[in-house]
């Protein structure tokens, strides 16, 4: 067996290459799965938040600002959150975002015709390709 760093006896019009030999992973990766939440926006702005024991969950509220007082109302959640929240609010621990708004059930309704009409346009689509 040849190492990754050697190559074998090149033949007459043979040309050879070593590539380097993977070594299996010892540990998977998830080992445990990661801990989900999940965060329920009402309408009314109620907000419920779902996890697995043991996990810490703090809501804070922004204040309502313009943009010249964005900097400011920032700095005085960031002073209002408890240590262990101040610590993960931070860009690179945002794991999601998405603006949220109230959706009727009529919107949810031609949400749902439109995603029928556009998955029916790309059958068709592969259908004449």
């Amino acid at each position: 067996m040849t190492s990754p760093t050697t190559t074998p006896p090149a033949t007459a019009g043979t040309i050879t290459v070593a590539l380097p030999t993977v070594r299996p992973r010892l540990v998977p990766r998830h080992v445990h799965p990661r801990p989900g939440v999940l965060v329920v926006v009402s309408p009314d702005g109620f907000v419920e938040v779902f996890a697995s024991a043991g996990v810490r969950v703090h809501i804070a509220e922004r204040l309502a600002t313009d943009a010249a007082d964005e900097v400011l109302a920032e700095r005085y959640l960031d002073a209002r959150l408890p240590t262990w929240a101040r610590e993960l609010f931070l860009p690179g621990d945002l794991v999601a975002m998405r603006m949220v708004r109230a959706l009727t059930a009529s919107e949810e309704i031609q949400r749902r015709r439109e995603l029928a009409l556009v998955r029916g346009c790309s059958t068709e689509d592969a259908r004449h390709a």
